[in-house]
């Protein structure tokens, strides 16, 4: 009997039957992937306390707690005042002998993801108490997606309290975002679905596996900053040229901080401007930065418009570079700092504070700022 001679020719199921096999093979990778890193890092950033505002987009309701889990960091609970403030004591007239510090900014200020304990606005409290021998109320009127509208606004708010010192957390993202409009609600009416291209962006912008993919990677400090600088628009405040936009960022910074200084002044509370540093910029302070790069470039600027319009200007990017890792006190996706850098920082700002013998402030004595910079066990 003979056989026939093989054509090398698949059957034309099987043109059909491989490829869809294939395809399910990834997606049930993928999957798999995508529900054991959800069951690994879970993740809870909704919040019930938010209510609409017309000129801040919204504020937290006063007396309300609520609960957040960012995948790189613990769960944390949020307690707002009695003035829906991230602080724990009453946003009332303090009580005689006892000095009032109001905070504002966005989610640097705020201690996004950082327990209440750990956050820069209770650490610059419990210091200032240390240094000053009295009790110290901070109301933190900072808020995560705050721009420089919401905080002018919130500057104002602040000067109502009768604070003894007017607090504002300043980062490179506040002068990236400028006065951007306020965050909004997310309508609920019905909207035409998004093309497919769309859908699949936001399908992978949202995936749980990219996103620790993506932290596994930016760990590598070596391998985030170069990939951080690619983008010249987020890092142009590396840069010693500024483009045009970046010039325009600082523009209106400095628009934004007069008019703040100018209803500070009269209400007779000092200004500060506390600047603290992003992930990258803190990294290359360890780093030999590459050509036309200058990582105290932007603070820099933003101290000479601050002291030109009569404020005051502090830095917490010297206590982080102390440190052996200023990177690692970073989520490494996210970009907050976390507790221990958030530690470092509210230290280091009210060691400057009482340094710079403001109004009110020129009796305290500083503690040892490099104690507290290099996490000793007064610092840690």
């Amino acid at each position: 009997m003979s056989l026939q001679p093989s054509t090398g020719r698949l059957p034309r199921r099987d043109l059909l039957l491989l490829p869809l096999v294939s395809l399910l093979t990834v997606v049930l990778m993928a999957g798999f992937a995508e529900l054991a890193c959800r069951v690994m890092f879970p993740a809870d950033e909704t919040t019930a306390c938010r209510v609409r505002d017309p000129v801040l987009g919204y504020r937290n309701k006063p007396g309300c707690s609520d609960t957040l889990k960012a995948f790189e960091a613990e769960r944390v609970v949020n307690q707002y005042n009695d003035c829906g403030y991230r602080s724990a004591g009453s946003c009332r007239p303090v009580p005689a002998g006892t000095s009032r510090v109001a905070l504002i900014g966005s989610s640097v200020g705020a201690g996004h993801f950082v327990s209440y304990g750990d956050s820069l606005g209770t650490q610059i409290g419990e210091r200032l108490a240390q240094e000053c021998h009295r009790p110290i109320d901070v109301q933190n009127l900072s808020a995560t997606e705050y721009y420089m509208k919401q905080t002018q606004a919130r500057a104002t708010e602040a000067l109502k309290l009768k604070p003894d010192l007017l607090v504002w957390v300043l980062t490179p993202y506040d002068v990236q975002v400028g006065d951007s409009d306020p965050p909004t609600f997310a309508s609920t009416a019905p909207s035409a679905p998004p093309p497919l291209l769309v859908r699949l962006h936001s399908l992978l912008l949202t995936s749980r596996a990219f996103a620790v993919g993506q932290h596994l990677y930016y760990e590598d400090v070596a391998s985030y900053v170069p990939l951080f600088l690619l983008n010249k628009d987020k890092a142009g405040f590396l840069y010693r040229d500024y483009s045009p936009s970046w010039t325009e960022r600082i523009a209106t910074f400095g628009r934004i901080d007069g008019t703040i200084a100018d209803a500070a002044k009269a209400a007779g509370v000092p200004l500060v401007v506390a600047f603290v540093p992003q992930r990258a910029q803190a990294a290359l302070v360890k780093m030999t930065p590459p050509k036309g790069v200058d990582p105290y470039r932007l603070q820099q600027a933003v101290q000479r418009i601050v002291e030109q319009q009569g404020g005051h200007f502090v830095d917490a990017t010297p206590a982080l570079g102390r440190t052996p890792s200023p990177a690692s006190l970073f989520l490494p996706l996210d970009g907050h700092l976390d507790g221990h850098g958030h530690r470092i920082v509210g230290r280091a700002i009210a060691d400057q504070l009482v340094d710079a013998k403001l109004p009110g402030f020129s009796e305290c004595s500083p503690l040892s700022s490099t104690a507290s910079a290099a996490g000793t066990p007064d610092g840690s």
